[in-house]
């Protein structure tokens, strides 16, 4: 089958385009939420009108925030537990 005229263009135009503007702006978000848990403390807090400030990455990146997330979160279920078999088995059932 022959293309009739124009047809490349179209298809770029009517499918292409959108679909690409569709992955990026479905995409973006992900994104930015991995670029901002690698960015350290520092570099988070930082004015958006100061003088060279990339928002959307970052130069020195740090899994901190991963390692205080995994011990704090492991503690407190610790804790919990430790202290919800201690209720447990120190209560009186009748």
């Amino acid at each position: 089958m022959a293309q009739v005229g124009g047809g490349r263009w179209r298809r770029w135009l009517y499918l292409y385009l959108p679909l690409g503007l569709f992955v990026i702006v479905t995409l973006f978000p992900f994104y930015y939420m991995a670029v901002t848990a690698i960015r350290p403390d520092r570099e988070m807090y930082i004015p958006w009108n100061r003088p060279h400030f990339a928002p959307f990455w970052t130069l020195k990146p740090t899994l901190e925030h991963f390692a205080l997330q995994w011990w704090c979160s492991s503690l407190w279920h610790m804790v919990h537990l430790r202290a919800y078999s201690n209720r447990s088995s120190t209560t009186r059932r009748k």
